[in-house]
């Protein structure tokens, strides 16, 4: 049932806004508006679900004890959402950066188009993400760390095979894939110039979100966070800043991953076969719904700039700035903030306590709506913002207007995540697929009707967008509220402000671990806007970044798998299943990266005509192909340790890895590169893949160091009474904080 949704969301949201913005001929508000409405569309679908009884195990209504011992909550989301933040803010910094280069619109334009690219493709790493953090956080709460190992490895595998498979299609299609976004020559140049970067953009991110994922399911988002800072902020950002600001590469410079390639041990007892079939069900039950999901889902904001590209080359750079900077800052403040729910959830069910999912996930909206708010004004003043920085007048005009539309898609945000990784937990996310791919199908005819036959333009492309994502808000409710959640939904309870201040803790150790990553790239993308041809350079790193971020989505979605099956069985108290797990998980993110690595170096050179009709956009995107190639290989490795991390509880170690990895090492390398050589956006690119590469080998030797006996123990001899508390303060501790 969940993949049919996802399949009609997916379905829905290109048809929703072909019809926009090519039939009614609305424009940017045909684009925008179908964008929305494919948005809203799978929340709707969740809430259906969930409240449809579905959940019924799960979810008994509302209650005020959701509201009990919410402070808990508060300090892992917080943990959850400072990992997040991290890694989401870097390419929303990367965008920012991109628009103070020569030609900022075409930079800025061409710079997001990769980033979307990137991220769509890193959309299915997050679905393996969030598998992986849910079989951690289950087999951690079954106390199986056997369990949990065991899942890493089979979604690490999985990952990597996606990996090599977008890394094959962007180096294919890489030098027309700007035209899709943009009919902009110079835009669509600038994306072909950094397709090959984004070939290995993708690739690397079929890696490093599974760790994620890990990560959040084991309650380790306070170390992740600390990774993805060192990875992003201190290389990759860096290097990316040199390479495009002291060379000539500009844009291509800001582009890098880092793959994390973990050794598999020898061959387990027993049918190992057998054994790693079971494990692959296990992860791909989470991981398929999660990829897909994922991938649907940030296709609407694809599909949406590629509607927006098409009205002109000012308003794609203007998207590409909001989408890839604000949009993405929020979005890794959300989903930080949100994994505490993942991490919290998985092990609640893998120790059979399924009446506190539905608190937590209370717990969670509380404080994700909380956060929003306060981050309104970054919206409400974006071209102020913009045009402080120092952007083009015209591009931070565009940008503000355009901000305003994402607001009421990211409050879709706050539930569509929470709910995702509520139902994730609990093995029920198949219908977040198919609300995901209804989505994705009501907006594409959607934008279309908007933009090309109402000609609404931005009006008609962000309406859209709202509209479909509210879908899925409402759908999700409709699951949760109807009764398919009994189990863990009771109902609306005060009990879910109880103790929120430790959720708000662990809240932020996974929101720095994911934020350090996600604003790396951010920072790239702005770096990107300073260089010569700042709206070219803007533009070709952003569909890099975009196909990149594509590929990614699965490396995330194995994240996920490795987080819940992480959690899961140190819940159960299986160290050894928890070993097995991470090593199938693992070994499938590898496969996929290769895939991906492969298929970006055969169609890279004309992915860029698919966000632009710039030549010179799609010409820098065709530069990027073979970065992007390696970055979509090192992708598939360094998301499945996080993914694993999380779901042993350890973001506050990832986070410090992230800061180090990406802000120490491949920042300051992408600027070097970019900026002092003539590499200009390939120099940004290289910092950024160097930041991944660092980041992967870090969380590999996080990894390699975890005694899994020793978690499985340490939740063993938390009483019921005091389960969380001792994770939650254990997991703070990993920030030195407590």
């Amino acid at each position: 049932m969940e993949m049919v949704k996802l399949s009609n969301d997916q379905v829905t949201k290109f048809n929703d806004s072909w019809l926009f913005v090519n039939v009614l001929d609305f424009g940017i508000n045909g684009a925008m508006g179908s964008l929305c409405i494919s948005s809203w569309f799978v929340v709707f679908g969740e809430f259906i679900y969930i409240f449809g009884g579905w959940c019924a195990d799960s979810w008994k209504g509302f209650t005020v004890a959701s509201l009990k011992d919410i402070l808990p909550v508060v300090k892992l989301s917080i943990s959850s959402g400072f990992m997040v933040c991290l890694e989401m803010w870097y390419y929303a910094i990367l965008v920012l950066i991109a628009g103070y280069m020569k030609n900022a619109e075409v930079s800025i334009s061409a710079f997001s188009v990769c980033i979307n690219i990137n991220g769509w493709e890193f959309m299915i790493c997050l679905g393996l993400l969030g598998a992986a953090c849910v079989r951690v956080a289950n087999e951690l709460g079954r106390g199986d760390a056997k369990a949990v190992v065991f899942s890493i490895k089979v979604v690490l595998s999985t990952t990597v095979t996606l990996g090599v498979f977008f890394w094959i299609l962007c180096l294919v299609f890489g030098k027309k894939i700007g035209y899709l976004f943009s009919n902009d020559e110079s835009v669509v140049q600038t994306v072909s110039d950094l397709s090959v970067l984004l070939a290995f953009s993708m690739l690397f991110n079929s890696v490093y979100p599974v760790f994620s994922g890990v990560a959040v399911g084991a309650g380790l988002q306070a170390r992740v966070a600390i990774i993805n800072f060192v990875c992003f902020y201190l290389v990759g950002l860096p290097i990316g800043l040199i390479l495009g600001y002291v060379t000539s590469l500009q844009v291509k410079s800001y582009g890098q991953f880092n793959p994390r390639e973990s050794a598999q041990p020898p061959g387990e007892k027993g049918d190992l076969k057998g054994r790693v079939c079971q494990e692959s069900k296990k992860i791909w039950r989470v991981a398929l719904p999660s990829v897909i999901s994922r991938v649907a889902s940030f296709g609407t904001l694809v599909v949406t700039q590629s509607f927006v590209g098409h009205i002109s080359s000012v308003d794609l750079a203007g998207y590409a700035l909001v989408q890839t900077l604000i949009v993405r800052f929020v979005n890794g403040a959300l989903i930080g903030m949100s994994s505490a729910t993942e991490t919290l959830c998985g092990q609640a069910f893998g120790a059979k306590q399924h009446h506190m999912m539905g608190i937590f996930l209370q717990r969670s909206w509380f404080v994700d709506l909380v956060t929003l708010t306060i981050l309104l004004p970054v919206f409400i003043f974006a071209t102020s913002i913009f045009k402080l920085l120092g952007e083009d007048e015209a591009v931070a005009k565009s940008a503000g207007y355009i901000s305003l539309w994402f607001i009421p898609f990211c409050y879709s945000l706050v539930f569509a995540l929470t709910i995702q990784m509520y139902l994730q937990a609990q093995q029920k996310n198949m219908v977040i697929g198919w609300l995901a791919l209804t989505q994705f199908v009501l907006h594409v005819p959607l934008s279309w009707l908007f933009v090309n036959v109402l000609d609404f333009g931005i009006d008609g492309a962000m309406g859209s967008l709202c509209i479909s994502s509210w879908f899925v808000v409402f759908g999700e409710f409709i699951y949760i509220f109807g009764g398919w959640c009994a189990d863990s939904w009771k109902g609306f309870t005060v009990a879910s402000l109880k103790d929120i201040l430790p959720v708000v803790k662990l809240s932020i150790s996974s929101g720095f671990m994911i934020c350090l990553e996600m604003w790396y790239y951010a920072i790239l993308v702005l770096i990107a806007g300073y260089m010569k041809n700042a709206e070219v350079s803007i533009s070709a790193f952003s569909v890099c970044i975009n196909i990149n971020g594509w590929e990614f989505m699965i490396c995330l979605g194995l994240l996920g798998a490795a987080c819940v099956r992480v959690a899961n069985e140190l819940g159960r108290g299986d160290a050894k299943a928890v070993v097995f797990s991470i090593k199938v998980v693992l070994s499938t993110t590898v496969t996929l990266g290769v895939f991906f690595w492969i298929l970006c170096l055969v169609f890279g050179k004309k992915i860029g005509y698919l966000f632009s009709n710039d030549e010179s956009v799609v010409h820098t995107v065709s530069d990027l192909s073979v970065l992007l190639a390696f970055s979509m290989l090192f992708n598939s490795v360094y998301p499945v340790f996080s993914g694993v991390a999380v779901g042993a509880g350890l973001q506050a170690r990832v986070a410090i890895i992230n800061f180090v990895c990406f802000y120490l090492v491949g920042l300051p390398i992408g600027l070097i590169l970019g900026y002092v050589t003539s590499l200009q956006v390939k120099g940004i690119w290289i910092g950024m893949l160097c930041g991944v590469i660092t980041e992967t080998l870090a969380l590999s030797i996080m990894m390699w160091r975890i005694n899994w006996d020793e978690e499985v123990l340490f939740f063993r001899l938390a009483a019921p009474i005091n389960f969380f508390d001792r994770f939650i303060s254990r997991l703070w501790s990993g920030l030195g904080l407590i």
